[in-house]
């Protein structure tokens, strides 16, 4: 049974509401989630789901060179979709946020977004937004959890040690150039 796009974010939404952490809104990143939720094929593109109303309803963004695809693929009664015309997606969701509301609660799939995501984001926001690790939705959007560690399990990360940025590709940790070099490591 295939479900449309309608119960697929209402699952996601319900279990949002469900979490420790109660965030108003979720930020769904990753294109496969995108394209689960929301039917998109492009591969720049990302989903406000809007669990509280905060931002009067789901928001689709993506950039320029996907209008046309977008226009055709995403339900737009279920998503605005908005075109972000220097494709900074980042940059363009901490400015809705901002938007609509001085302060709120972002969760975001922490299996999937890097550290480096999460600071750049940390940094526009105001302080009064807060960012919260939402565990892994693989398994809200039809496939089996990820057992990859959280980020929220993650060991602080030092300025020598670096985790990779993208944890698909490597669970291994890695070292810096400049580290290598250094008489811990001779």
């Amino acid at each position: 049974m295939t479900l449309d796009p309608a119960k697929r974010v209402e699952r996601l939404v319900v279990d949002a509401r469900e979490h420790e952490h109660k965030p108003e809104v979720l930020l769904v990143y990753t294109p496969i989630n995108v394209r689960y939720l929301a039917g998109f094929t492009g591969s720049h593109a990302l989903l406000l789901i809007d669990v509280g109303d905060r931002l009067g309803g789901h928001r689709f963004l993506t950039d320029f060179r996907y209008k046309t695809q977008s226009a055709e693929q995403v339900p737009g009664d279920l998503f605005a979709c908005e075109v972000i015309d220097d494709g900074k997606l980042l940059d363009a969701t901490a400015e809705k946020l901002k938007e609509h509301s001085d302060a709120g609660c972002l969760g975001f799939d922490d299996a999937h977004f890097t550290v480096a995501q999460r600071d750049h984001l940390r940094e526009l926001l105001p302080e009064q937004w807060d960012l919260v690790p939402c565990g892994d939705w693989s398994s809200v959007c039809g496939r089996s959890r990820n057992p990859r560690r959280s980020l929220a399990s993650m060991p602080p990360l030092s300025s020598r040690t670096r985790r990779c940025a993208r944890p698909s590709w490597s669970v291994g940790w890695w070292v810096a150039p400049s580290a290598r070099s250094s008489s811990i490591w001779s």
